[in-house]
């Protein structure tokens, strides 16, 4: 059974509860761009829906909690993006517990309702919502990627740094050779596509940990196929592409200077 959410009620939430990973290329080796925690495409699902107005994509996301998978919606696109239920209400996730709450409004900021998608339908009811058009500006703003905000403000950008973490599989042996041009060169490559695009606004420059004077390069402790799960929105391909980059943060940080 699924019951209500712990914790108390009404707590402002002031950063969307997620951070987003990249994998970048699966060539024998997995280019990851990697932050300290991560989210996943799982299922593309077309929404017609006018509550979702940040939403250029919709995808189907799961999470463990108390022994139940909960299945709820995340739309927006590379700028902003947010979870809703089926019915555009505002979720809030909590990657700790993995528990996902309703949101009612607090000045345009969503505030945790305490009462989860899993509870009954009384339940649910009861509590006040807020939908994707219910958000302000400034919270929009304030929790767009970086690069997005610096665009809004039209500043000039002193840098982003960006850190890379190389990945092969078990069993197999990388081959890196031109790819770190991919993110620093000056043809085509993240950093001048960025800088292109943002007419030299934004600059992206990519770092990569170091072993022995070498690029370093994680080794999975698969092989691929133990990742390679057809099923987008199945629950074992979350947990497993999970593993392979918490695995890898983890095991860079030795290596970052």
């Amino acid at each position: 059974m699924f019951r209500k959410a712990r914790g108390a009620r009404g707590r402002r939430a002031t950063k969307l509860r997620t951070l987003p990973a990249m994998i970048a290329g699966l060539f024998g080796v997995v280019a990851a761009i990697a932050a300290l925690s991560f989210s996943y495409a799982d299922e593309a699902a077309v929404s017609s829906d006018p509550n979702l107005n940040y939403g250029t994509y919709t995808f189907v996301r799961n999470s463990e909690y108390d022994g139940e998978i909960l299945e709820f919606y995340e739309s927006g696109d590379e700028a902003f993006r947010y979870y809703h239920d089926e019915n555009g209400y505002v979720l809030l996730r909590d990657f700790e517990t993995g528990n996902v709450t309703y949101a009612f409004s607090d000045g345009g900021y969503p505030a945790d309702s305490g009462v989860s998608i899993g509870a009954s339908a009384a339940e649910i009811a009861s509590v006040p919502k807020m939908t994707g058009a219910d958000l302000s500006e400034t919270y929009v703003l304030d929790n767009s990627a970086e690069v997005y905000r610096r665009a809004v403000a039209g500043a000039a950008d002193s840098g982003t740094s960006n850190i890379v973490i190389f990945i092969q599989f078990k069993g197999e042996t990388a081959e890196i050779g031109d790819k770190l041009d991919y993110f620093n060169g000056s043809g085509d490559s993240l950093r001048s596509y960025f800088l292109k695009q943002s007419d030299g606004a934004i600059d992206i420059e990519s770092y990569f940990p170091t072993s022995g004077g070498e690029v370093y390069v994680h080794t999975a402790s698969n092989a691929r196929s133990y990742y390679n799960i057809t099923d987008q929105s199945g629950y074992t391909r979350q947990t497993r592409e999970a593993e392979l980059l918490t695995n890898a943060v983890a095991a860079a940080k030795a290596h970052l200077s």
